[in-house]
């Protein structure tokens, strides 16, 4: 669908500076953790130590994670 070369460049960098205001005294809900499997686990680890070293993504601090879906390729891949 896009190609390879082009989702190596990122546009230029600009600096923004937005305020998330936070209501006080609330707290996150709490959700469900799902276990991957060994095969996931690895396809998670090397995606994000791969995007991590190219500036695709940035380690966050925050306590809250994000849901990972993996669908298999048609060649069975993940």
């Amino acid at each position: 669908m896009f190609a390879k070369e082009e989702s190596n460049v990122l546009l230029e960098h600009c600096q923004w500076d937005y305020a998330i205001e936070l209501i006080p005294g609330l707290e996150p809900k709490s959700s469900k953790m799902y276990s991957l499997s060994s095969t996931e686990q690895v396809e998670l680890d090397t995606f994000l130590s791969k995007n991590l070293k190219t500036a695709h993504i940035c380690f966050s601090k925050l306590f809250i994670a994000a849901f990972v879906f993996f669908i298999k390729k048609k060649d069975g891949l993940l």
